[in-house]
């Protein structure tokens, strides 16, 4: 990005603003080895941003990065239509912006979007902390992931505590992905105490309660009379002690496959409720799930076919 930088924009590096002041027009920024003279700046620092007393009441703290092509050549601006200059704006709050600059550049802002999207990390992290136990966080990179992207998701990780391990076993196979056991052993080897989200003679409506509200972020659970009829029988047979093991989408951390992120406004709507005696638990399916486990969008038997020779093709 540095060597893509416009003639007309100067880079300091290693320069500590020592203070600034403001003269008429022009705003004075006081370095340790001069002076910079300016008529607009725009502070950016971290998101201890309030407590300088610069616009404590305008400002909240955001992580951005921005790439920027070096200025296109005539071949390559004529192959991309030689258009004027224009911006894409993002449908999402916060999202990765395009814009072809007056001088033939192209500029993409991003970064934010990965902090916006890690909402669901920081709600599983926080999972962990509940558990007492030491989490850690495998930032699976394939060829082509960005580095901000990255370090937006180690940032993540980092405000709660966690290890990070950004492994390239895609592309390496184990070898890559040794730092993620080493990570996980050190985990394993330190102290840590895991506490348990209800105690075995909790009431299992109770039981489910807490799974959706301290785990799932849901506002509360709603039983449907089938639901209640079948934890009153499990109950009143001896099995109200079982642990509860929650049947929902995987797709979500709520019910609803469509909510993604750490939602929140939601309810928890169990359907029936079955046991599981033998295994020991019991188990609460909750909106439109299945049961039928490992079924794939396309069956495998859409692909079986004889070929003309009369072989039997796509069994494997």
């Amino acid at each position: 990005m540095i060597d893509a930088i416009p003639s007309n924009v100067f880079l300091y590096e290693n320069s500590c603003l020592l203070n600034w002041s403001k003269n008429k027009d022009l705003i004075f920024c006081n370095f340790k080895n001069g002076i910079i003279k300016t008529k607009n700046i725009i502070f950016a620092t971290n998101g201890f941003l309030k407590s300088l007393g610069i616009k404590s009441n305008y400002n909240f703290p955001i992580t951005l990065t921005a790439s920027m092509t070096r200025k296109l050549s005539d071949e390559e601006f004529k192959s991309i239509g030689e258009p004027k200059e224009w911006g894409v704006l993002p449908v999402r709050p916060m999202g990765a912006t395009i814009r072809m600059t007056k001088d033939r550049r192209i500029l993409i802002r991003n970064t934010a979007e990965v902090h916006e999207g890690g909402a669901n990390l920081r709600k599983q992290l926080e999972n962990m902390q509940i558990h007492g136990v030491s989490p850690v966080v495998a930032i699976n990179v394939f060829p082509g992931d960005h580095d901000g992207d990255i370090k937006a998701i180690e940032e993540i990780a980092e405000e709660y505590g966690a290890r990070v391990a950004t492994t390239t076993h895609f592309a390496e196979g184990g070898k890559g992905a040794a730092v993620l056991a080493e990570a996980i052993t050190e985990a394993a080897e330190e102290p840590s105490e895991f506490k348990v989200l209800y105690p075995d003679e909790m009431p299992l409506r109770d039981k489910v309660q807490i799974i959706a509200q301290k785990i799932y972020g849901a506002d509360g659970v709603s039983f449907s009379t089938q639901a209640n009829k079948q934890i009153d029988t499990y109950e009143a047979n001896g099995f109200g002690d079982l642990p509860v093991c929650i049947a929902k989408t995987h797709l979500s951390i709520s019910s609803d496959s469509s909510l993604k992120g750490a939602p929140t406004g939601w309810t928890l709507p169990v359907r029936e409720v079955r046991a599981s005696v033998g295994a020991g638990f019991v188990y609460p399916i909750c909106g439109d799930m299945r049961t039928m486990p490992g079924l794939g969008a396309k069956p495998a038997a859409a692909s079986i076919d004889i070929d003309e020779s009369g072989e039997i093709v796509g069994l494997s």
